[in-house]
């Protein structure tokens, strides 16, 4: 990882020697017009909802807790930084981590099925079309359950060793929530979830209030629309598909802003329904 000024800064994994605790430390990218959560200090947020004219970035390493003992003050903020535009945090978040984007090694997984699975397999195309015969030697250890193959041996399923482009989260926090909090509950879902380096995560917050401000922060949300589908726009010109993740309030808002965003999104290219079979 990085270190600024002695300590960690850039991505890293590091483990606890006795316990066993694990953590690991990311970046999570923000996108907001809000007024209420300072650039400085985004911890903080003032109790009435308030909105800016024009959207700000920024950058956060975000240390949290994935195994063994779990420590009551990670997930935290530890840096942030602000960004000048959409393109320059794209460029930071998508930057390769080592091993994990770049380095590492190549992975094809085996599954071993039944007759009665490959013959479903074999009817259902899916999305990437119908199942491909191909000889394909494999080295192994006698014994051992992994299996290796090189990329030349692969040749007629190139696809199975191309990485993944990148794609996009963006996650909307409910009402009463502070940018570092949105970002802390991002990076723990990622670590938890062991999410694909592929998946670049944002954080597109709003000015939510405090409690007892709900009602508040209902009014304030359509005002957020134009800012909204302005990031989503400029999300399309790096990355072609973007999942977007809410959390209570945070449905509430994406709907309220839909008719300003509907626009910039085109039909899905995954078959969900098929008039032979409605549970696909």
């Amino acid at each position: 990882g990085e270190w600024v000024h002695g300590r960690p800064a850039g991505p890293f994994t590091s483990r606890e020697s006795g316990t066993g605790a694990q953590f690991l430390q990311r970046a999570v990218g923000y996108a907001t017009s809000r007024g209420d959560c300072q650039p400085r200090d985004i911890s903080k947020s003032s109790i009435l909802p308030h909105k800016l004219d024009h959207l700000r970035y920024g950058v956060a390493q975000v240390e949290v807790s994935f195994a063994g003992g779990f420590f009551p003050f990670l997930p935290s903020v530890e840096h942030h930084r602000a960004e000048p535009s959409l393109a320059r945090l794209v460029e930071v978040l998508s930057r390769p981590d080592g091993e994990q984007r770049t380095g590492g090694r190549c992975t094809v997984k085996l599954e071993v099925v039944n007759e009665a699975d490959l013959s479903a397999l074999r009817s259902d195309n899916g999305v990437t079309g119908p199942l491909r015969n191909m000889a394909l030697p494999v080295q192994f250890l006698e014994g051992n359950c992994v299996g290796y193959v090189t990329p030349t041996a692969l040749s007629q399923a190139q696809f199975l060793t191309d990485q993944a482009k990148d794609e996009a989260l963006v996650f909307i926090h409910g009402y009463n929530c502070e940018i570092s909090t949105a970002l802390e509950r991002v990076a723990q879902t990622f670590a938890l979830g062991n999410m694909s380096p592929h998946i670049i995560p944002f954080v597109f917050s709003y000015s939510g209030g405090h409690v007892m401000q709900y009602f508040s922060a209902k009014t304030h949300m359509r005002e957020y629309g134009a800012d909204f589908a302005a990031f989503l726009r400029d999300l399309a010109n790096h990355f072609e598909e973007v999942h977007i993740l809410t959390h209570s309030c945070g449905a509430e808002f994406l709907f309220a802003n839909w008719p300003a965003i509907a626009g910039c999104f085109q039909p899905a290219r995954r078959q969900t329904f098929s008039a032979t079979s409605p549970w696909q």
